[in-house]
């Protein structure tokens, strides 16, 4: 088991190193249960699916092998949330999950999740003690994708929190929808160091006003973002022509 939690360590660590998760085949192979060996098949037919280019299509085997043994590979993820996430499987392994945030806060507090999810969808149903005071996982999902629904809204405490569970050396795209967000909350966002690669970022629907748009429009992100999205805001057209001036072609509005 310590052999197993030192490559899954890797795997969420390294999310990009193949060798890692090739090992991890390997070792699935040698335990020889047939939903392990199913698993290393598995994991090595997506890994040369991805290298190989010309390939445009999901080979049936690895569909058969999904079909027939995905639910005892389930068993391998924390069991307060195996039967509720919503999982799609990359080069072996949970790249997409979907789930309510009070799910997740549970397994990240029974222990690590040692699974390279890079998609996530959190569905934020109430601002909870443990939700407002949640820290950071140790290792935390190497995230390229993540999306914050909130219906309640949160509100302020929101931006805070989540900035907690950063660094995001990985994350790309950063979506927030609370319609209840509040300007103060992006006060001091900024793309450095919590977010050296993220290109889209939105905050559509979220009711910010005039000083919201201030903040962002005197950050650091002009000139860092491909997309920024602010639909559903409140803007003063001064202050729309304002972030257009500093934005540009990135923003939508």
């Amino acid at each position: 088991m310590d052999d197993e939690i030192a490559l899954l360590r890797g795997i969420v660590t390294d999310p990009h190193c193949d060798v890692r998760r090739l090992a991890y085949a390997d070792w699935l192979d040698e335990r020889g249960a047939p939903a392990d060996v199913a698993r290393a098949e598995f994991i090595r037919l997506q890994i040369a699916r991805v290298r190989d280019i010309t390939t445009g299509h999901i080979p049936l085997a690895e569909l058969h092998l999904l079909n027939e043994f995905e639910a005892d590979w389930r068993h391998g993820l924390p069991e307060v949330i195996r039967e509720r996430w919503f999982v799609r499987y990359e080069c072996g392994f949970p790249a997409m999950l979907e789930c309510d945030a009070g799910l997740l806060i549970d397994a990240w507090e029974r222990g690590p999740v040692l699974v390279p999810v890079e998609a996530l969808t959190l569905h934020v149903g109430a601002a909870s003690p443990a939700w407002v005071h949640l820290r950071r996982p140790e290792p935390m999902f190497p995230l390229r994708y993540l999306r914050v629904s909130c219906d309640p809204p949160v509100g302020s405490q929101l931006m805070g929190v989540l900035l907690r569970l950063g660094p995001f050396p990985w994350l790309e795209d950063f979506a927030v929808r609370d319609a209840f967000l509040s300007d103060a909350a992006l006060a001091g966002f900024a793309p450095d160091p919590l977010f050296p690669r993220l290109k889209k970022l939105s905050f559509a629907g979220c009711n910010l006003t005039d000083d919201g748009a201030e903040a962002l429009a005197v950050s650091a992100w002009a000139g860092r973002l491909d997309q920024l999205d602010l639909t559903g805001n409140a803007f003063s057209p001064n202050t729309t022509a304002w972030l257009r001036h500093r934005f540009g072609p990135a923003l939508v509005v």
